[in-house]
């Protein structure tokens, strides 16, 4: 069977990819991407760095890249003239919009969450089956979640979580056949909200092995590393406490990632405890993972997190939560350290675990190391195909 693929994330390039390698690409409406390594000649080396990670590798005439809905979801905002969830708002309904008016007929239409109702609509009038990948869990886990937190945190709890488009998302699993999620806590989250189990189904992320790899540290300094939007969602908060707490002679706290400006008087709280870097392009990332000792990502809701393998792909244990999907695979003291959500003490434990025994680091960096490089995108290329053929699809 044909397939179109709607895509505003760069990692389903991968995907696309792979259904074009089986004969089944229909046709690719995506983001600004590198075709070929001539593009964009006059570009200058930085912004070309940047764009590394959308390379891709399928024939233009089956490509549809979509500019203006990048264009309004960034620089408005980065302006001043409307917020980042307006932005999103714009980004999703455009994108979707014109998306709809690109594909051809195709007998399946395979969308991510939030861009995808128009055009599913649209597609339910040849009766095509109608996917679509959800990269969190359920929106409302999320809702009941930080609603929780928000009281936990005195924070005004509609400021936490964008509504403006989620009673769209809600739309695009209710017209769907399936929906595609990232792990198997994403999963319990949808059936927690009455979906079938065969219409949920699991597909794991991969990791660019070739960009994230094992480099030597410098220092002697351990040093604890965070990537991500600064939030509560990750879980920030208690990390930070737990550090704090602990105050280990010779240790760092290295966050890297966009501060979310409702989490500002938090890290207020524990200025000085702490190393901050904005932003990072994705291709320099690998240098940080590399002079860290261990990655923290202790989140309240995450449906897989790129980075968790990102990071173990560089040879660094992780220690998460059991609401980070990568806890599927991450096995507790062999590849890091998996804890209870909002759990200080067991954050802490794991912290002087890994920096009481450079040796548990050692054996934990080589498992965590060998887990990442199982999980490539082309094992994930390759899992795709065979959940299509398993769907009667392909």
């Amino acid at each position: 069977m044909s397939v179109s693929l709607l895509s505003n994330v760069p990692h389903y390039h991968r995907l696309a990819e792979a259904l074009d390698k089986a004969g089944s690409l229909d046709h690719y409406v995506t983001v600004v991407s590198q075709m070929n390594e001539n593009t964009w000649p006059l570009t200058p080396a930085k912004i070309k760095a940047q764009f590394k990670g959308r390379r891709l590798r399928v024939r233009a005439s089956k490509v549809t890249q979509l500019i203006l809905p990048e264009v309004l979801l960034k620089i408005p905002p980065s302006l001043g003239m409307y917020s980042s969830e307006r932005g999103c708002y714009i980004n999703n309904y455009l994108f979707d919009l014109m998306a709809s008016r690109s594909i051809p007929k195709s007998a399946v239409v395979h969308f991510i969450s939030s861009i995808g109702l128009i055009t599913a609509k649209h597609a339910k009038k040849w009766h095509a089956t109608l996917i679509c990948d959800c990269r969190q869990e359920h929106p409302l886990f999320h809702e009941d979640l930080l609603k929780d937190e928000a009281q936990r945190c005195g924070v005004e709890s509609s400021a936490l979580f964008g509504l403006s488009y989620r009673d769209k998302i809600l739309r695009e699993f209710d017209i769907s056949d399936h929906i595609i999620v990232p792990s198997i806590h994403a999963k319990k989250t949808f059936l927690a909200r009455g979906f079938r189990d065969e219409k949920i189904h699991v597909l794991h992320y991969g990791v660019k092995s070739n960009l994230f790899r094992p480099i030597k540290k410098d220092d002697d300094i351990f040093r604890i590393i965070y990537v991500g939007q600064i939030t509560f969602r990750k879980g920030i908060q208690y990390l930070l406490e737990a550090f704090t707490k602990l105050n280990l002679p010779g240790s760092e706290l290295l966050l890297v990632g966009g501060v979310d400006p409702l989490f500002r008087p938090i890290l207020a709280r524990y200025q000085g405890s702490f190393r901050h870097i904005p932003h990072l392009a994705h291709v320099d990332l690998f240098a940080h993972y590399g002079q860290s000792s261990i990655f923290a990502m202790p989140s309240l809701a995450d449906s897989f997190g790129l980075v968790v393998f990102e990071a173990m792909a560089c040879g660094l244990p992780v220690l998460i939560s059991q609401n980070t999907g990568a806890a599927d695979l991450v096995r507790h003291g062999e590849h890091g350290f998996v804890v209870p959500i909002r759990d200080v003490e067991a954050i802490q434990q794991a912290i002087v675990a890994a920096y009481e025994s450079p040796e548990l680091v050692t054996k934990l960096s080589a498992n965590a190391t060998a887990l990442a490089r199982a999980q490539s995108w082309e094992r994930y290329g390759q899992d795709a195909i065979d959940l299509y053929q398993s769907l009667g699809l392909l």
